[in-house]
């Protein structure tokens, strides 16, 4: 468990993970643990994002082509999104493969 993480904060580290509310850790506490959780909430989004544009971009010529990615980054967006909660839950932090190296809030 991280140190000094309480069970508030880390219930709102896990909202982090739920789309908008990613910025919520950084408004109710100070330190690296919500710092982390709110980085990983706010790369799970630009990355829900990117697969919107693409997968629309894409449909406009391919359909089953985008219907395919969609699903199968719907799935990765799942398992992430379960993964950040849980180790939040837990006072862990985990990096995600690829998009966790992102440092998107200094």
């Amino acid at each position: 468990m991280a140190k000094g993480t309480g069970l508030i904060e880390r219930i709102v580290c896990a909202l982090a993970y739920t789309g908008i509310l990613f910025f919520l850790p950084l408004l109710l506490f100070k330190g690296k643990f919500s710092k982390f959780h709110a980085n990983q909430g706010l790369a799970l989004l630009v990355f829900y994002v990117v697969l919107a544009v693409l997968c629309w971009v894409i449909g406009i010529l391919f359909t089953n082509l985008a219907a395919t990615l969609w699903w199968i980054g719907g799935i990765i967006m799942t398992v992430l999104f379960v993964l950040g909660v849980v180790t939040s839950l837990l006072g862990m932090t985990f990096k995600f493969p690829i998009i966790g190296g992102l440092e998107l809030i200094k």
